[in-house]
């Protein structure tokens, strides 16, 4: 589920003043908005968009607090990214906490790249089983074991943050055979990422034997 960097149905602005949002919200009132280079210090200019169904923000280095997003009942789908290409660069959104999403009771896809809250808690996104899809990444503070309790929650929702490796068109070619490699969920800051299936088998056998445990840890009931 990458993110798409132009919406064509969407209503797009880049770089907003907060008296912008404002006056597209009062003149146009778009059903879907894009907000490129998003440069303002905190989400509460969107509130003024209470019938907005789309939401997608790229940029926000500034923005630390989720709440303003509680507001927006009625979203169906919010992407909230760095720029593209940040992957890598030491780039975040620092959020106090996911805990203001739970509120989106109608969502149905959410986008979070490098956005990483404060409490390291997965736990406000694993109670939103209303999720069609999920795309949670770019936080190497989020271990196997963060992403394996997810999609042991979330077992009717897709995501490739939800499988123990996925596989990204156009990246990941191994040196040695040139097939595709997988990009490993979770795998630890400062280790291999990319593995090759043919190549690397015993090490990504390992990964997705851990991530089966931590899965099958996370939907055993207590005691």
């Amino acid at each position: 589920m990458p993110y798409a960097a132009f919406d064509p149905d969407a209503y797009i602005l880049t770089n907003p003043s907060a008296a912008d949002l404002t006056r597209v919200a009062h003149d146009v009132a778009p059903p879907s908005l894009m907000v490129m280079d998003y440069r303002l210090d905190g989400l509460a200019p969107l509130k003024a968009f209470p019938n907005l169904a789309v939401l997608k923000v790229q940029g926000a280095a500034k923005v630390h607090d989720l709440s303003p997003l509680a507001s927006l009942s009625g979203l169906r789908e919010l992407v909230l990214a760095t720029p593209p290409g940040s992957d890598g660069s030491g780039r975040f959104i620092d959020v106090e906490s996911f805990a203001p999403l739970a509120a989106l009771t109608t969502l149905e896809r959410l986008v979070l790249i490098a956005v990483r809250p404060r409490d390291h808690d997965l736990e406000p996104i694993a109670r939103m089983t209303h999720l069609r899809e999920l795309d949670v990444s770019g936080v190497p503070a989020f271990s196997i074991e963060h992403y394996a309790r997810l999609a042991a929650a979330l077992p009717t929702t897709s995501g490739r943050c939800l499988e123990p490796h996925g596989t990204i068109v156009g990246a990941g070619r191994c040196r040695t055979c040139q097939g595709q490699q997988v990009l490993l969920t979770g795998a630890p800051p400062r280790a291999r990422k990319w593995l090759c299936p043919t190549c690397q088998a015993k090490p990504l056998e390992a990964h997705v034997a851990r991530w089966d445990a931590a899965k099958a840890h996370a939907t055993t009931p207590s005691r």
